[in-house]
């Protein structure tokens, strides 16, 4: 009862466990060798409930390992249909019943309704809504129900009698293999302890559990029991909390913790130029190279990971920042608990794909957008936990800075690739955003492709013969392996240890990327751009941390999509002798 079970795993990733996923055998043979040779010998006349129980758990990590991803790369599409009859095949033994009270292998309510629904066309025994998120200082709470895509989904709330309508509401999708799988109706509607709700989901008797407490059909106000998250840890630092008023209340800003330049800076210089009266500070690594450069300016500056920073995050009202990680928002939750502050996410760009399955692990308090494409993604009915309450329509606050200097442009060719998720490896410390060295990027196409395009004879000719600056500025993640270029000397290696990405976008004439939403800020100045995409179908299938999102780069896109180094010197030399003018196509789309 009391023993403990732990995978073997591998520092190199080379154990078994992890990498199954990638070996085409556990979609085709384990299957036809292990999970249906167990029905063809024991399912007479059916399955005994242990042997179901098994079949369950083996399918529970497919339904987990594949809802909201992309279908397995080592499969072609009619494997992949192969591989979902296999798996619907096999749910044909398996009983409602034992499905229903299945709850191991990341198997919950949720889970089950998509496994009913999908395969088995049925309709869960229970009926569950979720009553157990809060916004205390709105006075709001969190109505979560779920319902497989055959069914209506229906989801009415009285209050004190009277049916309601929420101002925020969405229905958020999972998808199984880029289907359809379950979706959850999430309403946020006002509370108060003196009031009786009622709750009717999909047209039938429900289950309610609120505060973790189950109750059929109603419940009332005086039932809610909120544990405070803002407790501070009732320890030493209670007395801290106590004594030190300097930072009450208290906006935190930041950046990355290496390195500022982004929208959290810009944002503080606003608040510092606008705002004074506001108790306002900015952390950052002592040890960046924008330290001095800040505290210039009258940055009100604290070291990251120092005992300022910890006092900070015990008082603070607000932390603000244009990243979104672990080492940012949770670095001192087993001093303090669950952060006191509400989190403003800025965003370090603009959202065009799906990354739903990154950032919703993440609480934010208010999520700034930029265009209404891209609020619509993420506000209303998608993949995304958030809704209109969470998600505003503003724009970065760098774009102030980009459009006042839009007209200081020069003859630069910006180079200005984004990151790959499986070339770079973990954060090389808990208190750092500097990543391990991954071998596997030096034999990636990522690195030949690139490498390929700065030692192009054509490039120095440009240089030469047009006149043309050069510069190549890799993404911050994969500053780590500028040596491998083996960049030639008419090349300036563009850095944000050493320059200003922003004048960078300023001063191009051309700008190349394969899939970053720098492109955004370059297209908001009007330049022209070509998306070097050498890798479309590999980038999408789980090499980096997001997945086709409603942005087409084919239909959407501000420039030319090319796909190998002559297509891209084509349309270079196009754009130079054409002096820049931008494709009417593109720039319909820009404006």
């Amino acid at each position: 009862k009391n023993a403990k079970y732990y995978n073997r795993r591998r520092s190199n990733l080379s154990s078994t466990m992890q990498t199954s996923w990638i070996n085409k055998a556990a979609y085709t043979k384990v299957f036809e060798y292990g999970y249906n040779d167990i029905i063809k010998r024991y399912a007479i006349p059916e399955l005994n409930t242990f042997l179901q129980n098994v079949l369950m758990a083996q399918m529970a990590w497919h339904i987990n390992k594949f809802m909201n991803s992309e279908a397995p790369e080592v499969l072609n599409r009619d494997e992949i249909n192969i591989y979902i009859n296999n798996i619907s095949n096999i749910f044909k033994y398996i009983d409602i019943d034992i499905i229903c009270n299945f709850k191991y292998c990341g198997i919950t309510y949720k889970e089950q309704v998509g496994i009913l629904g999908k395969f088995k066309k049925a309709q869960h025994l229970c009926n569950n809504v979720y009553v157990e998120e809060f916004d205390c200082d709105r006075k709001l709470m969190r109505i979560a129900s779920f319902f497989s895509p055959d069914e209506d989904g229906k989801l009415e709330i009285f209050i004190n009698g009277k049916q309601i309508e929420s101002e925020f509401k969405k229905v958020r999708t999972y998808t199984f293999m880029g289907e359809p799988f379950v979706y959850e109706n999430v309403v946020w509607i006002p509370f108060d302890y003196k009031s009786t709700y009622v709750i009717r989901a999909n047209n039938k008797k429900t289950k309610i559990r609120v505060c973790k407490k189950w109750v059929w059909n109603s419940f009332s106000g005086s039932d809610i029991n909120i544990t405070n998250k803002n407790n501070i840890k009732q320890n030493i630092f209670n007395k801290i909390y106590k004594l030190h008023t300097k930072y009450d209340n208290a906006w935190v800003v930041m950046d990355r913790i290496s390195v500022a330049d982004d929208n959290g800076e810009h944002f503080y210089r606003y608040i510092m130029n606008n705002h004074k009266y506001i108790n306002c500070y900015f952390i950052l690594d002592k040890k960046s190279v924008d330290w001095n450069r800040l505290k210039k300016d009258g940055f009100n500056l604290i070291p990251y990971h120092s005992f300022r920073h910890l006092l900070l995050f015990i008082k603070a009202k607000y932390f603000i920042s244009s990243q979104c990680d672990s080492n940012q928002l949770y670095i001192y939750k087993k001093y303090i608990g669950n952060n006191k502050f509400k989190f403003i996410f800025l965003q370090h760009g603009v959202i065009k794909d799906n990354m739903s399955n990154w950032l919703n692990k993440y609480n934010i308090d208010l999520f700034v957008t930029s265009t209404y494409d891209e609020y619509k993604s993420i506000a209303m009915n998608s993949q995304y936990k958030f809704s209109s309450k969470e998600v505003i329509l503003t724009g970065l606050p760098r774009f102030d800075y980009l459009y006042k200097h839009r007209n200081e442009n020069k003859n630069v060719i910006t180079f200005m690739p984004t990151w790959r998720k499986n070339l770079v490896g973990g954060f090389s410390g808990s208190f750092t955003d500097n990543r391990k060295i991954c071998k596997e990027f030096y034999s990636s196409n990522f690195a030949k492709s690139w490498k390929a395009v700065l030692h192009d004879k054509r490039l120095k000719q440009i240089y030469d013969e047009k006149g043309m600056s050069i510069v190549f500025w890799p993404h911050i993640n994969m500053a780590n392996y500028l040596d491998y270029f083996e960049t030639p000397d008419f090349i300036k290696l563009g850095s944000y240890k050493i320059g200003n990405i922003q004048n960078n976008f300023i001063e191009s004439s051309i700008f190349v990327t394969d899939y970053s939403s720098t492109a955004f800020d370059v297209a908001y100045i009007k330049r022209n751009i070509i998306y070097y995409q050498f890798d479309k179908d590999e980038f999408f299938n789980g090499s980096h941390t997001y997945t086709h999102g409603y942005f087409s780069y084919d239909n959407d896109g501000f420039g030319p999509v090319v796909t190998d180094v002559d297509g891209l010197f084509d349309v270079i030399y196009k754009i130079i002798n054409k002096k820049f003018y931008i494709n009417d196509i593109y720039k319909k789309r820009i404006e």
